[in-house]
């Protein structure tokens, strides 16, 4: 049987993660980027005028970070965020792109209170042994197109042939990336399904409204336990008991709502 050529096998060179903004935005979006990757982002600045926007010759517009060691397993993080599916368009010839609008997608990475809501870039990028010798300063040689781009014929990548969507199959059958690998994505993907599932029933309980009359006091609070008005007496005593009554029953309403979710999670 004849040996794959190792000199044919698809790396992941690198995994940049970038932010488009100015001001105070940019300042929030190096910071989300050194919280994902540990890295230091670079700010990008612009080159051109762009009167309409604001954007003037050498204003910082944006910041980028590149990761090469642990490239793999930044990337098995994000993909998460997006279901592990990628579209044909976002696929070019060495490289994949992505985007997400929010960072709390990603499994482990909880608010920030500093940063807000942001999203940011995923770029992908592929490469062949012996690239190196092309793109070196000293001593660069010449290497076979084939050798740089991933297509089969050479007008269509690989991937639009195969017509891959989903990064499981992509990775077995282009990248040769061993499929077990991946494994923990299934279960990340999962635990973002009832975190979804968890955001739905919040808000279903924001929108529920429960009225407790007690000795003459009136609480009307939602069922994720926020008061929105407090009327009647004035006895600090019955204020108290009429909180706590509607605090009871709030609970209750929650925990109705909740055992869908809990037998999904079962």
């Amino acid at each position: 049987m004849k040996s794959e050529n190792p000199m044919r096998k698809i790396r992941i060179e690198k995994v940049a993660l970038s932010v488009g903004a100015t001001g105070e935005a940019l300042e929030k979006g190096v910071k989300l980027l050194k919280l994902l990757t540990g890295g230091k982002p670079a700010k990008m600045k612009s080159a051109k005028r762009i009167p309409a926007l604001g954007v003037r010759p050498k204003l910082e517009v944006g910041a980028v970070v590149t990761v090469r060691k642990g490239a793999e397993e930044l990337l098995k993080r994000m993909l998460v965020g997006i279901d592990n599916t990628l579209r044909t368009r976002q696929i070019s010839e060495n490289n994949f792109s992505f985007g997400l609008k929010e960072y709390i997608e990603i499994p482990g990475i909880e608010y920030q209170r500093d940063i807000g809501i942001m999203g940011f870039d995923v770029t992908v990028v592929f490469k062949r042994a012996g690239r190196r010798v092309g793109i070196r300063k000293i001593g660069a040689g010449k290497i076979p197109k084939r050798q740089n781009y991933f297509y089969r014929p050479k007008w269509q990548p690989v991937i639009n042939i195969l017509q891959i969507k989903n990064y499981h199959i992509c990775q077995a059958l282009v990248y040769n990336i061993p499929m077990g690998m991946l494994d923990g994505l299934k279960q990340l993907g999962d635990l973002k399904k009832m975190r979804d599932q968890a955001m739905e029933v919040q808000k279903k309980l924001q929108g529920i409204k429960i009225t407790v009359e007690h000795k003459g006091v009136i609480v009307v609070m939602t069922a994720d336990q926020k008061i929105v008005s407090i009327s009647g007496e004035n006895d600090l005593g019955k204020v108290t008991e009429a909180v706590n009554e509607a605090l009871k029953q709030s609970q209750k309403v929650a925990a109705e709502e909740m055992k869908g979710l809990m037998g999904g999670l079962s």
